[in-house]
Protein backbone atom coordinates (compact mmCIF):
# COMPACT_ATOMS: atom_id res chain seq x y z
CA UNK A 1 0.00 0.00 0.00
CA UNK A 2 1.83 3.09 -1.17
CA UNK A 3 0.88 6.36 0.60
CA UNK A 4 -2.60 4.82 1.50
CA UNK A 5 -3.07 3.58 -2.08
CA UNK A 6 -5.71 0.56 -1.42
CA UNK A 7 -3.28 -1.95 -2.21
CA UNK A 8 -0.52 -0.73 -4.59
CA UNK A 9 1.51 -3.64 -4.59
CA UNK A 10 -2.82 -4.28 -4.78
CA UNK A 11 -5.65 -5.99 -5.59
CA UNK A 12 -8.43 -5.08 -7.82
CA UNK A 13 -10.95 -7.26 -7.13
CA UNK A 14 -14.74 -7.22 -7.75
CA UNK A 15 -14.73 -6.40 -4.08
CA UNK A 16 -12.38 -3.95 -3.87
CA UNK A 17 -11.64 -0.24 -5.36
CA UNK A 18 -8.21 -0.30 -6.44
CA UNK A 19 -5.60 1.74 -7.09
CA UNK A 20 -5.86 0.99 -10.63
CA UNK A 21 -8.94 3.23 -12.72
CA UNK A 22 -10.27 0.35 -14.29
CA UNK A 23 -10.79 -2.04 -11.34
CA UNK A 24 -12.06 0.69 -9.79
CA UNK A 25 -14.58 2.19 -12.31
CA UNK A 26 -15.10 -0.72 -14.92
CA UNK A 27 -15.28 -3.65 -12.87
CA UNK A 28 -16.86 -1.84 -10.07
CA UNK A 29 -18.05 -3.70 -7.01
CA UNK A 30 -16.98 -1.80 -4.64
CA UNK A 31 -15.35 -3.92 -1.80
CA UNK A 32 -18.10 -6.06 -0.93
CA UNK A 33 -18.96 -7.05 -4.53
CA UNK A 34 -16.73 -8.03 -6.91
CA UNK A 35 -14.76 -5.19 -7.84
CA UNK A 36 -11.50 -4.96 -7.69
CA UNK A 37 -9.94 -4.20 -7.95
CA UNK A 38 -8.68 -3.60 -9.67
CA UNK A 39 -8.87 -4.36 -6.91
CA UNK A 40 -9.99 -3.36 -9.79
CA UNK A 41 -10.07 -2.07 -8.53
CA UNK A 42 -8.02 -2.91 -8.11
CA UNK A 43 -6.97 -3.24 -10.57
CA UNK A 44 -6.52 -1.02 -9.07
CA UNK A 45 -4.00 -0.94 -10.69
CA UNK A 46 -1.25 1.72 -10.84
CA UNK A 47 1.74 3.50 -8.69
CA UNK A 48 3.96 -0.01 -8.34
CA UNK A 49 6.71 1.47 -9.76
CA UNK A 50 7.91 4.60 -10.89
CA UNK A 51 10.63 3.19 -13.79
CA UNK A 52 11.81 0.41 -15.60
CA UNK A 53 15.15 -0.38 -16.19
CA UNK A 54 17.24 -3.12 -16.70
CA UNK A 55 20.02 -2.33 -14.77
CA UNK A 56 23.72 -1.73 -16.70
CA UNK A 57 25.13 -4.68 -15.06
CA UNK A 58 22.26 -6.60 -17.08
CA UNK A 59 22.21 -4.63 -20.12
CA UNK A 60 25.95 -5.56 -20.57
CA UNK A 61 24.95 -8.58 -20.23
CA UNK A 62 22.81 -8.77 -22.39
CA UNK A 63 25.15 -7.13 -25.14
CA UNK A 64 27.34 -10.18 -24.61
CA UNK A 65 25.00 -13.15 -24.98
CA UNK A 66 23.14 -11.60 -27.98
CA UNK A 67 26.01 -11.21 -30.06
CA UNK A 68 25.27 -14.28 -32.17
CA UNK A 69 25.01 -13.41 -35.94
CA UNK A 70 22.66 -16.63 -36.42
CA UNK A 71 20.12 -14.98 -34.04
CA UNK A 72 20.39 -11.85 -34.94
CA UNK A 73 22.05 -9.10 -37.30
CA UNK A 74 22.43 -6.33 -35.17
CA UNK A 75 25.26 -5.42 -33.74
CA UNK A 76 25.81 -5.24 -29.65
CA UNK A 77 25.39 -1.13 -29.75
CA UNK A 78 22.30 -1.59 -31.81
CA UNK A 79 20.87 -4.40 -28.96
CA UNK A 80 21.92 -1.63 -26.56
CA UNK A 81 20.20 1.12 -28.33
CA UNK A 82 17.15 -1.30 -29.17
CA UNK A 83 16.86 -2.04 -24.74
CA UNK A 84 17.23 2.01 -24.41
CA UNK A 85 14.03 2.79 -26.32
CA UNK A 86 12.43 -0.10 -25.20
CA UNK A 87 13.19 0.87 -21.72
CA UNK A 88 12.20 5.10 -22.60
CA UNK A 89 9.03 4.09 -24.15
CA UNK A 90 8.22 1.97 -21.25
CA UNK A 91 9.17 4.99 -18.44
CA UNK A 92 7.29 7.64 -20.60
CA UNK A 93 3.98 5.23 -20.73
CA UNK A 94 4.11 4.46 -24.36
CA UNK A 95 3.66 0.64 -23.11
CA UNK A 96 1.73 -0.53 -26.48
CA UNK A 97 5.16 1.20 -28.67
CA UNK A 98 6.89 -0.40 -26.17
CA UNK A 99 5.53 -4.04 -26.32
CA UNK A 100 6.72 -5.07 -29.69
CA UNK A 101 10.15 -3.62 -28.55
CA UNK A 102 10.61 -5.83 -25.92
CA UNK A 103 9.37 -8.60 -28.04
CA UNK A 104 11.93 -8.05 -30.70
CA UNK A 105 15.06 -7.95 -28.06
CA UNK A 106 13.23 -11.57 -26.74
CA UNK A 107 13.29 -12.81 -30.18
CA UNK A 108 17.01 -11.93 -30.32
CA UNK A 109 18.04 -13.16 -26.32
CA UNK A 110 15.52 -15.23 -24.67
CA UNK A 111 17.65 -15.77 -21.76
CA UNK A 112 17.71 -12.22 -20.27
CA UNK A 113 14.86 -11.81 -17.59
CA UNK A 114 14.89 -7.92 -17.71
CA UNK A 115 13.42 -7.80 -21.43
CA UNK A 116 10.26 -10.08 -19.43
CA UNK A 117 10.00 -7.82 -16.91
CA UNK A 118 10.01 -4.62 -19.00
CA UNK A 119 7.46 -6.34 -21.32
CA UNK A 120 5.25 -7.65 -18.34
CA UNK A 121 5.55 -4.20 -16.87
CA UNK A 122 3.83 -2.74 -20.23
CA UNK A 123 1.17 -4.95 -20.29
CA UNK A 124 0.21 -4.75 -16.59
CA UNK A 125 -0.23 -1.16 -17.64
CA UNK A 126 -2.27 -1.31 -20.17
CA UNK A 127 -4.47 -2.63 -17.75
CA UNK A 128 -6.25 0.77 -17.01
CA UNK A 129 -6.87 1.76 -20.35
CA UNK A 130 -8.53 -1.40 -21.44
CA UNK A 131 -12.41 -2.01 -21.32
CA UNK A 132 -12.77 -4.78 -23.14
CA UNK A 133 -12.98 -7.89 -20.69
CA UNK A 134 -11.08 -10.38 -22.77
CA UNK A 135 -8.26 -8.13 -23.77
CA UNK A 136 -8.03 -7.60 -20.23
CA UNK A 137 -7.31 -10.71 -19.32
CA UNK A 138 -5.23 -11.31 -22.78
CA UNK A 139 -2.94 -8.29 -20.95
CA UNK A 140 -3.01 -10.19 -17.39
CA UNK A 141 -1.94 -13.25 -18.90
CA UNK A 142 0.53 -12.12 -20.70
CA UNK A 143 2.13 -10.29 -18.41
CA UNK A 144 1.95 -13.71 -16.06
CA UNK A 145 3.86 -15.40 -18.70
CA UNK A 146 6.76 -12.81 -18.87
CA UNK A 147 7.08 -12.99 -15.24
CA UNK A 148 6.84 -16.73 -15.10
CA UNK A 149 9.86 -16.84 -17.31
CA UNK A 150 11.55 -14.27 -15.55
CA UNK A 151 11.42 -15.94 -12.23
CA UNK A 152 12.88 -19.38 -14.06
CA UNK A 153 15.87 -16.66 -15.64
CA UNK A 154 16.82 -15.00 -12.14
CA UNK A 155 14.91 -16.68 -9.03
CA UNK A 156 16.83 -14.99 -6.96
CA UNK A 157 15.25 -11.78 -7.26
CA UNK A 158 12.89 -10.52 -5.50
CA UNK A 159 10.98 -7.37 -7.03
CA UNK A 160 10.45 -10.47 -9.67
CA UNK A 161 8.16 -11.85 -6.59
CA UNK A 162 6.55 -8.70 -5.84
CA UNK A 163 5.26 -7.76 -9.17
CA UNK A 164 3.63 -11.53 -9.80
CA UNK A 165 2.01 -10.74 -6.55
CA UNK A 166 0.18 -7.87 -8.30
CA UNK A 167 -0.23 -9.82 -12.09
CA UNK A 168 -2.02 -12.85 -9.86
CA UNK A 169 -3.90 -9.96 -7.61
CA UNK A 170 -5.11 -8.78 -11.49
CA UNK A 171 -7.01 -12.14 -11.82
CA UNK A 172 -9.60 -11.18 -9.02
CA UNK A 173 -11.18 -8.77 -11.27
CA UNK A 174 -12.06 -11.34 -13.14
CA UNK A 175 -13.40 -13.92 -11.10
CA UNK A 176 -16.61 -13.75 -9.30
CA UNK A 177 -16.48 -16.24 -7.07
CA UNK A 178 -14.99 -15.58 -3.53
CA UNK A 179 -13.21 -18.76 -3.21
CA UNK A 180 -11.44 -18.67 -6.82
CA UNK A 181 -10.26 -15.02 -5.10
CA UNK A 182 -9.51 -16.45 -1.95
CA UNK A 183 -7.55 -19.15 -3.91
CA UNK A 184 -5.47 -16.56 -6.01
CA UNK A 185 -4.45 -14.59 -2.70
CA UNK A 186 -3.08 -17.71 -1.53
CA UNK A 187 -0.94 -17.93 -4.80
CA UNK A 188 0.05 -14.01 -4.75
CA UNK A 189 0.69 -13.80 -0.91
CA UNK A 190 3.27 -16.69 -1.21
CA UNK A 191 5.32 -14.72 -4.12
CA UNK A 192 5.11 -11.76 -1.53
CA UNK A 193 6.53 -14.53 0.72
CA UNK A 194 9.45 -15.16 -1.34
CA UNK A 195 9.83 -11.47 -2.02
CA UNK A 196 10.30 -10.57 1.62
CA UNK A 197 13.00 -13.88 2.01
CA UNK A 198 14.62 -13.15 -0.97
CA UNK A 199 14.41 -9.03 -0.35
CA UNK A 200 13.25 -6.37 -2.54
CA UNK A 201 13.94 -2.66 -3.39
CA UNK A 202 12.05 0.59 -2.91
CA UNK A 203 10.31 -0.01 -5.70
CA UNK A 204 8.19 -2.52 -4.07
CA UNK A 205 8.22 -0.93 -0.87
CA UNK A 206 5.26 -2.28 0.37
CA UNK A 207 5.95 -6.14 0.27
CA UNK A 208 4.91 -6.43 3.65
CA UNK A 209 2.10 -4.76 3.76
CA UNK A 210 0.40 -6.31 0.81
CA UNK A 211 1.55 -9.69 2.63
CA UNK A 212 -0.56 -9.17 5.95
CA UNK A 213 -3.27 -7.67 3.47
CA UNK A 214 -4.04 -10.86 2.09
CA UNK A 215 -4.68 -12.24 5.29
CA UNK A 216 -7.99 -10.58 5.57
CA UNK A 217 -9.17 -11.32 1.88
CA UNK A 218 -8.69 -15.11 3.28
CA UNK A 219 -10.57 -14.81 5.99
CA UNK A 220 -7.79 -15.28 8.57
CA UNK A 221 -8.74 -11.62 10.60
CA UNK A 222 -6.69 -12.08 13.64
CA UNK A 223 -4.05 -12.80 12.18
CA UNK A 224 -4.24 -10.10 9.64
CA UNK A 225 -5.33 -7.82 12.48
CA UNK A 226 -2.19 -8.31 14.86
CA UNK A 227 0.27 -8.01 11.41
CA UNK A 228 -1.00 -4.71 11.31
CA UNK A 229 -0.97 -3.70 14.47
CA UNK A 230 2.72 -4.52 14.59
CA UNK A 231 3.11 -2.29 11.35
CA UNK A 232 1.49 0.40 12.85
CA UNK A 233 3.82 0.57 15.34
CA UNK A 234 6.91 0.91 14.04
CA UNK A 235 5.41 3.17 11.67
CA UNK A 236 6.34 7.06 12.78
CA UNK A 237 2.58 9.26 12.87
CA UNK A 238 4.27 12.07 10.29
CA UNK A 239 4.61 9.44 7.32
CA UNK A 240 2.26 10.14 5.15
CA UNK A 241 1.77 6.07 4.56
CA UNK A 242 0.65 5.31 7.80
CA UNK A 243 -3.35 5.61 6.42
CA UNK A 244 -2.82 3.08 4.31
CA UNK A 245 -2.56 0.84 7.26
CA UNK A 246 -5.52 2.64 8.26
CA UNK A 247 -7.38 1.57 5.62
CA UNK A 248 -6.39 -1.99 6.47
CA UNK A 249 -6.81 -2.23 9.66
CA UNK A 250 -10.86 -0.87 8.74
CA UNK A 251 -10.75 -4.20 6.45
CA UNK A 252 -9.71 -6.67 9.17
CA UNK A 253 -11.93 -5.02 11.48
CA UNK A 254 -14.66 -4.98 9.34
CA UNK A 255 -14.03 -8.78 8.58
CA UNK A 256 -13.91 -9.63 12.18
CA UNK A 257 -18.00 -7.66 12.38
CA UNK A 258 -16.40 -4.89 14.30
CA UNK A 259 -18.05 -2.05 12.19
CA UNK A 260 -17.85 1.13 14.59
CA UNK A 261 -14.02 0.57 14.41
CA UNK A 262 -13.65 0.59 11.30
CA UNK A 263 -15.60 3.36 10.43
CA UNK A 264 -12.89 5.29 12.74
CA UNK A 265 -10.78 3.96 11.11
CA UNK A 266 -11.59 4.78 7.49
CA UNK A 267 -11.90 8.43 8.81
CA UNK A 268 -8.64 8.33 9.58
CA UNK A 269 -7.62 7.20 6.44
CA UNK A 270 -9.71 9.91 4.97
CA UNK A 271 -6.90 12.09 6.23
CA UNK A 272 -5.01 11.24 3.17
CA UNK A 273 -6.46 12.98 0.24
CA UNK A 274 -5.99 9.59 -2.37
CA UNK A 275 -8.76 7.19 -3.14
CA UNK A 276 -11.21 9.08 -1.78
CA UNK A 277 -13.88 7.38 -3.27
CA UNK A 278 -13.00 4.11 -2.66
CA UNK A 279 -13.16 5.00 0.85
CA UNK A 280 -16.52 6.98 1.21
CA UNK A 281 -17.33 3.21 0.27
CA UNK A 282 -15.97 1.38 2.73
CA UNK A 283 -17.38 4.00 5.37
CA UNK A 284 -21.00 3.84 3.72
CA UNK A 285 -20.82 0.25 4.14
CA UNK A 286 -19.75 0.08 7.00
CA UNK A 287 -22.48 2.16 8.44
CA UNK A 288 -24.98 0.56 6.60
CA UNK A 289 -24.16 -2.65 8.29
CA UNK A 290 -24.34 -0.52 11.60
CA UNK A 291 -27.62 0.33 10.38
CA UNK A 292 -27.03 3.36 10.18
CA UNK A 293 -28.54 4.02 6.77
CA UNK A 294 -29.50 7.90 6.82
CA UNK A 295 -25.20 8.50 7.42
CA UNK A 296 -24.42 6.05 4.86
CA UNK A 297 -26.39 7.37 2.60
CA UNK A 298 -25.46 10.31 3.24
CA UNK A 299 -22.28 9.49 2.82
CA UNK A 300 -22.70 8.18 -0.36
CA UNK A 301 -24.78 11.23 -1.84
CA UNK A 302 -21.33 12.96 -1.11
CA UNK A 303 -19.29 11.01 -3.10
CA UNK A 304 -21.71 10.70 -6.09
CA UNK A 305 -22.21 14.14 -6.29
CA UNK A 306 -18.59 14.51 -6.82
CA UNK A 307 -18.22 12.27 -9.31
CA UNK A 308 -20.82 11.18 -10.30
CA UNK A 309 -19.82 8.55 -13.16
CA UNK A 310 -17.99 5.28 -12.98
CA UNK A 311 -17.58 3.36 -9.70
CA UNK A 312 -20.61 2.31 -10.50
CA UNK A 313 -20.76 -0.06 -6.87
CA UNK A 314 -21.39 2.94 -5.29
CA UNK A 315 -25.05 3.46 -7.15
CA UNK A 316 -25.80 -0.36 -5.78
CA UNK A 317 -25.19 -0.02 -1.89
CA UNK A 318 -27.48 3.64 -2.02
CA UNK A 319 -29.90 1.56 -4.31
CA UNK A 320 -30.17 -1.07 -0.87
CA UNK A 321 -30.15 1.50 0.99
CA UNK A 322 -32.97 3.17 -0.65
CA UNK A 323 -35.06 -0.23 -0.53
CA UNK A 324 -34.64 -0.74 2.78
CA UNK A 325 -35.90 3.17 3.36
CA UNK A 326 -39.12 2.01 1.53
CA UNK A 327 -37.87 4.30 -1.86
CA UNK A 328 -38.18 1.16 -3.98
CA UNK A 329 -38.28 3.52 -7.45
CA UNK A 330 -35.02 5.17 -6.15
CA UNK A 331 -33.64 1.72 -5.79
CA UNK A 332 -34.37 0.71 -8.99
CA UNK A 333 -32.92 3.76 -10.72
CA UNK A 334 -29.64 3.43 -9.31
CA UNK A 335 -29.41 -0.53 -9.97
CA UNK A 336 -29.84 0.89 -13.65
CA UNK A 337 -27.46 3.62 -13.34
CA UNK A 338 -24.63 1.33 -11.23
CA UNK A 339 -24.81 -1.25 -14.33
CA UNK A 340 -23.50 1.36 -16.83
CA UNK A 341 -20.98 1.89 -15.05
CA UNK A 342 -19.64 -1.65 -14.35
CA UNK A 343 -19.15 -5.01 -15.12
CA UNK A 344 -20.25 -6.86 -11.96
CA UNK A 345 -23.72 -8.72 -11.75
CA UNK A 346 -23.67 -10.06 -8.80
CA UNK A 347 -22.69 -8.86 -4.86
CA UNK A 348 -24.84 -6.59 -3.53
CA UNK A 349 -26.54 -5.98 -6.69
CA UNK A 350 -27.53 -10.03 -6.90
CA UNK A 351 -28.43 -9.47 -3.19
CA UNK A 352 -30.94 -6.22 -4.10
CA UNK A 353 -32.47 -8.18 -7.02
CA UNK A 354 -33.00 -11.12 -4.69
CA UNK A 355 -34.77 -8.65 -2.18
CA UNK A 356 -36.97 -7.98 -5.17
CA UNK A 357 -37.59 -10.97 -6.76
CA UNK A 358 -39.00 -12.54 -3.65
CA UNK A 359 -41.86 -9.19 -3.28
CA UNK A 360 -42.52 -10.05 -6.49
CA UNK A 361 -43.10 -13.77 -5.42
CA UNK A 362 -40.37 -15.37 -7.66
CA UNK A 363 -38.95 -17.24 -5.02
CA UNK A 364 -36.71 -19.47 -7.13
CA UNK A 365 -35.14 -16.39 -8.30
CA UNK A 366 -34.90 -14.76 -5.49
CA UNK A 367 -33.39 -17.90 -3.59
CA UNK A 368 -30.71 -17.90 -6.94
CA UNK A 369 -30.10 -14.48 -6.78
CA UNK A 370 -29.25 -14.81 -3.01
CA UNK A 371 -27.02 -17.68 -3.41
CA UNK A 372 -24.82 -15.72 -6.00
CA UNK A 373 -24.77 -12.60 -3.54
CA UNK A 374 -23.64 -15.07 -0.99
CA UNK A 375 -20.87 -16.78 -3.10
CA UNK A 376 -19.55 -13.24 -4.44
CA UNK A 377 -19.62 -11.12 -1.13
CA UNK A 378 -15.99 -10.51 0.42
CA UNK A 379 -15.01 -10.19 3.91
CA UNK A 380 -16.35 -5.92 4.27
CA UNK A 381 -19.84 -7.83 4.26
CA UNK A 382 -19.52 -10.32 7.15
CA UNK A 383 -23.30 -8.94 8.11
CA UNK A 384 -24.68 -8.88 5.07
CA UNK A 385 -23.67 -12.59 4.30
CA UNK A 386 -25.36 -13.53 7.55
CA UNK A 387 -28.44 -12.05 6.68
CA UNK A 388 -28.41 -13.88 3.31
CA UNK A 389 -27.63 -17.52 5.08
CA UNK A 390 -30.37 -16.44 7.30
CA UNK A 391 -33.15 -15.93 4.41
CA UNK A 392 -31.56 -18.95 3.10
CA UNK A 393 -32.14 -21.00 5.76
CA UNK A 394 -36.02 -19.50 6.54
CA UNK A 395 -36.55 -19.87 2.58
CA UNK A 396 -35.32 -24.20 3.00
CA UNK A 397 -32.52 -23.54 0.92
CA UNK A 398 -28.93 -24.11 1.06
CA UNK A 399 -26.01 -21.60 0.20
CA UNK A 400 -23.93 -22.50 -2.93
CA UNK A 401 -21.30 -24.94 -2.52
CA UNK A 402 -18.22 -24.43 -4.68
CA UNK A 403 -14.83 -25.99 -5.14
CA UNK A 404 -12.14 -23.51 -6.26
CA UNK A 405 -11.52 -23.66 -9.76
CA UNK A 406 -8.61 -21.22 -11.33
CA UNK A 407 -6.83 -21.76 -14.74
CA UNK A 408 -3.63 -19.96 -13.49
CA UNK A 409 -0.64 -21.49 -11.52
CA UNK A 410 2.41 -20.10 -10.26
CA UNK A 411 5.64 -21.43 -11.11
CA UNK A 412 7.35 -23.21 -7.90
CA UNK A 413 9.08 -20.95 -5.82
CA UNK A 414 12.46 -22.06 -5.17
CA UNK A 415 13.01 -20.23 -1.61
CA UNK A 416 10.11 -22.95 -0.68
CA UNK A 417 11.43 -26.10 -1.50
CA UNK A 418 13.20 -28.24 0.50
Amino acid sequence: MNNDADQNNAKPSWIKPAVIVLFSTAIGGGVCGLLIVFLFGTSVMSQILNSVYPPVEDINRFVTQTVDPIVSTRSPLEIKAMIAEATNLTNQGEYELAVPLWTEIISMSPGVDTAYYGRALCYYRLLPQEHDMQQYETYLRSALADMDQAITLRPDKGDYYAFRHEVINGFSGIEEYRVNRQALARLAQENAGAAITLGYTNEYPFTDRVYVADFTTLEQCNQALVGIERMLDATAPDNTSITGLYTMRAEARACLGRYEEAVQDVNVSLQNPNNPIAKAYRKGLYLYQLGELEQALAVLNESITSKPTFQGYRYYLRALIYYDLGKKELASADLETGSSYTWERTGVYAYLLGKMALDDGRQAEGIELFQTAEATLDSNCMLIRSRILEELARLGAEPLSIRPSITIASTPIPVNQP
